[in-house]
């Protein structure tokens, strides 16, 4: 066992904060969130503490998007109760701010998202697959544990999804 998961495990189970890595500070300053009608900054972010990130690449204008969305936004208000040792973020594929909120705001994603202005960022297109809708779940040192893309063949988000369940329970 590395320094760092001892540390993670010792940290888990006294309460005690985690240290931030790169990807969680990068994470914490960069994020909104729907906020009843509107969408604005995400001051509450739990992304600092969280053991597993998922990143959900997605766009309002793609049909097998909105088709996962619902089911996605069912399986993080039923999770994200029992276990908040994980965060689900969401990197717009949207044309504009205003339709990545837009989309937010019309599918009640309970869940924080890149700003727009940083959707670019490396920091969180290193994980996106070739097409949407992707899920990619990562360990908080940026760490690839699950993808919607194996070795180039689309699992798609379903396939993470029950992944993601199993590492949590």
């Amino acid at each position: 066992e590395t320094k760092t998961a001892e540390v993670e495990s010792a940290a888990t189970s006294t309460g005690a904060e985690l240290e931030e890595t790169n990807l969680t500070k990068w994470l914490s300053t960069r994020l909104i969130a729907r906020d009843g009608k509107s969408v604005k900054r995400f001051r509450e972010s739990k992304v600092p503490q969280a053991e597993y990130i998922a990143f959900y690449y997605s766009a309002s204008w793609c049909p097998p998007c909105k088709a996962f969305t619902p089911k996605l936004v069912e399986f993080y208000n039923k999770t994200r109760a029992k276990h908040d040792n994980f965060e689900l973020v969401y990197v717009s594929s949207d044309s504009n701010e205003k339709a990545q909120e837009k989309y937010m705001l019309d599918y009640k994603m309970p869940w924080p998202a890149v700003k727009y202005g940083d959707v670019k960022n490396k920091m969180v297109r290193k994980y996106a697959g070739s097409g949407i809708p992707c899920l990619v779940v990562v360990d908080r040192d940026g760490n690839v544990l699950a993808d919607s893309y194996v070795d180039g063949k689309y699992v798609g988000p379903s396939t993470v999804m029950g992944q993601l369940d199993k590492m949590l329970n």
